[in-house]
């Protein structure tokens, strides 16, 4: 865990981080979903959308928050689950405890992070 965040500050974007654990063969602890195993560990190749998920989760900057993603019900598709989601920014969760959880990344890292993880 500690080698991501290093390794995303010392290559600076998201693909770079990707190109560098797939060539050194690093594997990323990911829990299954699905029926079959589900909720079991399985060591995956690095994925952007799982890298990025982990990058932009306060949890990793030792912060417990609620109210990070919430349902806009103007932006709802019918028939579609999960349509709608918005994500405020860290002044518009409902609970946001700083050092409340061992951290990997300080608070002002972490703050510094979504913007550069989209590239």
């Amino acid at each position: 865990m500690e080698l991501i965040f290093r390794k995303f500050e010392e290559l600076g974007t998201l693909y770079a981080l990707i190109r560098y654990l797939v060539a050194h063969d690093i594997r990323i602890g990911v829990r299954v979903r699905e029926e079959e195993g589900k909720g079991e560990l399985e060591w995956r190749a690095p994925k952007r959308t799982t890298l990025q998920n982990m990058l932009k989760n306060p949890i990793y900057a030792g912060a417990y928050v609620y109210g990070r993603r919430r349902t806009d019900p103007r932006k709802r598709k019918p028939g579609r689950r999960s349509t709608g989601r918005t994500s405020p920014s860290s002044g518009g969760w409902h609970v946001l405890l700083k050092d409340r959880l061992p951290a990997y990344i300080s608070w002002q890292t972490y703050e510094k992070k979504p913007r550069a993880v989209t590239g």
